[in-house]
């Protein structure tokens, strides 16, 4: 991910980023598959997501908002375009 400036006040304790990513789903050679007669993704097939991220460093913790778009992904892909992550620092 790659930060940016916001122009936001730094005492808010608020970032934000941007990221590229590629995924895919390879080595099911030693895999026991016979449970099931299809594996989601043994296609081989690269996804590709893009999106942005707000990151907030609260007193409950570091959260990050990640807002993503697809670029490429397969008919039974499910999609999603929000994620929340509470990070926690022991």
């Amino acid at each position: 991910m790659q930060e940016f400036p916001h122009g936001v006040p730094e005492e808010l304790g608020l970032r934000g980023g941007v990221f590229y990513d590629v995924g895919n789903l390879w080595g099911l050679n030693n895999v026991d598959t016979s449970g099931s007669s299809n594996i989601v993704g043994s296609s081989g097939s690269f996804r590709h997501v893009v999106g942005f991220s707000v990151l907030w460093t609260t007193s409950l913790g570091p959260l990050r908002f990640n807002f993503s778009k697809a670029l490429k992904k397969e008919d039974y892909d499910q999609e999603q375009s929000f994620d929340l992550t509470l990070q926690a620092r022991f």
